[in-house]
C-alpha cells in the first residue's frame, strides 16, 4: 500500500517553530507508515492512502473528503486542533496525527458505502486489516498509549 501525507499551515496559528516542529514529527509517521504499509497489498478499490493536515485556525480551509471508485484515488484534508496539538509533548502531537490518519479511514470506510453501497464484505475486512496493521505501527513506534 502506498501512503503520502502532507499539510496545509498558517502561521496565524503556527510560529516558524511549530511549523518544523509539526513537519519533522509528521515526516517520522510518514517515514515508518510508508516503510511498513509498502511492503503490503490489502484488496480494497484504494491505489494510495493520502492524507492532508490541515492546521490553520478558524479561518482556514474546511476539511475536504474526497474518494473516486474509478480512480481508485482519496483526497483528504483532515483538521487538527492547534491548541492541544501546540500543548501537546511529542508522544501527544504523534498521537494526534495518527488520530487523524484513523479518522481518515474511518471516512473512507463511510465513502464506501456511499459509493458502492454492494461492495463484498471482502474490502471492508481488508479495509480493517489495513486498519490493525497501522495500529500495530503506532503500538510499535509509541505513537498511541
Amino acid at each position: 500500500m502506498d501512503f503520502w501525507m502532507s499539510m496545509e499551515l498558517s502561521k496565524d496559528v503556527l510560529t516558524e517553530e511549530d511549523i518544523l516542529v509539526l513537519g519533522g514529527t509528521q515526516n517520522e509517521i510518514s517515514r515508518e507508515m510508508v516503510q511498513e504499509l509498502e511492503k503490503r497489498e490489502y484488496n480494497i478499490p484504494l491505489d494510495k492512502w493520502r492524507c492532508i493536515t490541515i492546521m490553520m485556525g478558524n479561518r482556514g480551509f474546511s476539511e475536504r473528503v474526497m474518494y473516486s471508485f474509478k480512480k481508485r484515488e482519496m483526497d483528504f484534508r483532515l483538521k487538527i486542533d492547534h491548541v492541544p496539538f501546540l500543548a501537546a509533548n511529542k508522544q501527544g502531537k504523534q498521537q494526534l496525527i495518527f488520530e487523524m490518519l484513523m479518522r481518515s479511514l474511518d471516512l473512507l470506510e463511510e465513502k464506501f458505502k456511499k459509493v458502492r453501497p454492494k461492495l463484498d464484505s471482502d474490502v471492508y475486512s481488508e479495509l480493517n486489516r489495513l486498519r490493525e496493521d497501522a495500529q500495530e505501527i503506532a503500538k510499535k513506534q509509541g505513537w498511541v498509549f
